[in-house]
């Protein structure tokens, strides 16, 4: 540390060489100052240097700051620390100068190491900005490469990514301590996606996109309205018609360019076919279909199957009578539902039946009569196909079979058949009466009714059943009718019955009988 030299002290000497050393001061010069340069501290360099330029270094000549360490012969002082120096020199035989006050200053503030912030390129802003502090303030100024300074706000921006030099510089020129910030590269930005979209058809109203690229990835995800980003699939379906803004977002938040979708309405669908039929008639055995909406236009095609779509009219001709699906199909291949549309047989009510009775023993013809409904009047009939006469009644008939059309005014016809047998001659028994000892009123057409089963028997004069106490339940005198186990509609129980009967054979002699029948069910 150095030490000053106190003023009153140096008086004192200078009496004391005046008063005491009068021969030795005869030798010294004329006391001067003398005279000095200091050399201010820097903002890199923090201490001073004083430098004698008169008198100028000399044998003999010998430096002092503080007035007794006369050490230094080149008149030259340095790394002194902010302070008030006494200069003086020493030319010899103790001869020393009047002194020479000389001040070394503070050495300049240097901004201390600024702090800074960096806003980092983005997904929309690829370049960065660097905030630093101290605050401005006048005197203050910036340097993001320790050359320009001329930045006096503190705000760096646009910045490429890069690492940065930043320092600070004071009114003084003095800069601060290097601080590295560094401006990252902007994050990736998803190309504009590539999308393949599946239209809306005849069958199906709504479409689909689906994305090839970029394809499905970790932290890839996709949206058709720029906000929505759930989907990591890039297959969106069920879409309605519409214009949709294809976008992806990576796993740093970048949206890509957007790619325009366009989704179209769906093909129209053609309307159900309105159609008429005409019915097949007696003469005309087939029918037509005339579609009527929609009507024939370019691209319109019609069906009666679902299959065959060359008709282009909508008038099916020669159809048998049958119930057919119409539809009708445009350009675009959509078609329409299905019309069921019927094709009516003949509307002729024409109906005819034969009748004729079995040529009796020792008979050789019948008579075949031939009855008719239905139709338009008047009415020919033809046996076996031979030409049609007006009348309906054919003597004169043999055994055998035999086929009468009919046909009536509007041509109109309709078959009736017929068999006629030969009845053989074979002898007379005598007569018999048979009634069944047990019956099954179960509806089986199997002995359902209790009944005297009659031959050579020309008359049944009665014929009663009763039950077991004696109560009448059914009686007749029909040939053919039994009784059927119920009483008023009401079932009787199962039990023995009993019966009695009267008769009159066919040569009038009177047959009585009874016995008893089981009644099971």
């Amino acid at each position: 540390m150095l030490l000053f030299f106190p003023l009153r002290l140096y008086f004192i000497l200078i009496l004391f060489f005046f008063f005491f050393c009068s021969e030795v001061q005869a030798q010294c010069p004329v006391p001067t100052h003398p005279t000095a340069i200091p050399t201010q501290p820097t903002c890199t360099v923090r201490t001073g240097i004083i430098t004698v330029n008169n008198p100028a270094p000399a044998t003999g000549v010998i430096y002092s700051m503080n007035a007794t360490d006369f050490k230094n012969t080149t008149g030259i002082f340095s790394d002194l620390v902010p302070g008030t120096y006494v200069v003086t020199v020493n030319y010899g035989a103790g001869c020393i100068s009047l002194p020479l006050n000389v001040t070394i200053n503070p050495p300049p503030p240097v901004p201390p190491q600024p702090s800074a912030t960096s806003t980092q390129p983005s997904c929309t802003v690829t370049t960065g900005t660097i905030t630093l502090t101290p605050a401005p303030a006048t005197g203050i100024s910036y340097s993001i490469d320790g050359t320009d300074y001329s930045n006096t706000t503190g705000v760096f921006s646009g910045l490429a990514p890069n690492t940065y030099t930043v320092t600070v510089k004071n009114s003084y020129g003095c800069i601060s301590p290097a601080l590295n910030v560094t401006v990252n590269a902007p994050p990736p930005v998803p190309t504009q996606p590539v999308a393949v979209p599946s239209q809306p058809n005849c069958t199906i109203a709504s479409g689909t996109i689906t994305v090839t690229s970029p394809a499905p990835a970790p932290g890839i995800s996709y949206s058709i309205n720029g906000t929505d980003y759930t989907n990591t699939t890039g297959n969106f379906s069920g879409l309605a018609p519409n214009t949709y803004s294809l976008t992806v977002k990576n796993s740093y938040g970048c949206t890509s360019p957007a790619r325009i979708v366009m989704i179209n309405a769906p093909p129209p669908v053609p309307t159900q076919p309105i159609a008429t039929s005409t019915s097949s008639t007696c003469a005309v055995a087939t029918g037509t279909i005339t579609v009527t909406s929609p009507a024939p236009a370019t691209g319109i095609a019609y069906s009666i199957n679902g299959t065959d779509y060359t008709n282009t009219t909508g008038i099916f001709n020669k159809l048998a009578p049958g119930t057919y699906s119409v539809t009708a199909k445009n350009s675009a291949g959509c078609v329409s539902p299905v019309q069921s549309v019927t094709v009516n047989p003949s509307s002729s009510t024409l109906a005819a039946t034969a009748r004729a009775a079995d040529i009796a023993c020792g008979q050789s013809s019948t008579t075949i009569t031939v009855n008719v409904t239905g139709g338009t009047a008047p009415f020919t009939y033809s046996l076996n196909g031979a030409t049609a006469v007006s009348t309906n009644s054919f003597p004169g008939i043999a055994a055998g079979s035999y086929k009468i059309t009919v046909k009536d005014a509007v041509g109109c016809s309709v078959e009736a058949g017929i068999t006629i047998k030969q009845i053989t001659c074979l002898p007379i028994p005598g007569p018999k009466v048979f009634v069944p000892t047990a019956f099954t009123p179960n509806n089986n057409n199997q002995n359902d009714n209790l009944q005297p089963y009659l031959l050579n028997i020309r008359e049944l004069t009665y014929f009663k059943v009763y039950n077991r106490w004696g109560q009448l339940v059914f009686q007749t005198n029909t040939i053919g009718k039994g009784w059927d186990g119920n009483i008023n509609g009401i079932q009787q129980p199962v039990e023995t019955y009993t019966w009695i009967l009267a008769c009159i054979d066919i040569d009038g002699k009177v047959i009585k009988q009874s016995g008893r029948s089981l009644l099971i069910r």
